[in-house]
């Protein structure tokens, strides 16, 4: 009996640190998809604050005002393109506006545009 316990001298340790690995590994992998998780945060919120500004610009200004101008709201930057006039049906010229409002995060610079089309007289 005694030759049986002497071979498993040792075990307890070996078996611990191997415990010890394995919570690491699955803390690290939990640290992993929370990291993940706050960066997408970080641009859903971003994402959201820039159309919510897009469609403000939008509706705040009129191609017969033609006060198109490069705006900044704090990481925000909303810069308008005013394409080319066009005519429909009824002689009216019609004047597509892309917004687009860029801001940087820690993965890279982002952005997103909007298209309206306004209407001249």
């Amino acid at each position: 009996m005694k030759k049986l316990f002497m071979s498993e001298k040792g075990w307890i340790f070996i078996d611990s640190i191997l415990g010890i690995v394995i919570l690491v590994v699955a803390i690290l992998a939990l640290a992993g998809t929370y990291i993940m998780s706050a960066k997408s945060n970080t641009y859903a919120k971003n994402y959201g604050q820039a159309l919510a500004i897009a469609q403000q610009y939008a509706e705040n200004h009129k191609v017969s005002d033609s006060t198109f101008t490069t705006e900044t709201h704090g990481i925000f930057t909303v810069k308008p393109i005013i394409n080319v006039a066009t005519n429909d049906n009824l002689g009216k010229s019609i004047t597509p506006v892309e917004i687009v409002v860029d801001w940087h995060e820690q993965s890279g610079d982002k952005h997103i545009s909007i298209v309206n089309y306004y209407y001249a007289n």
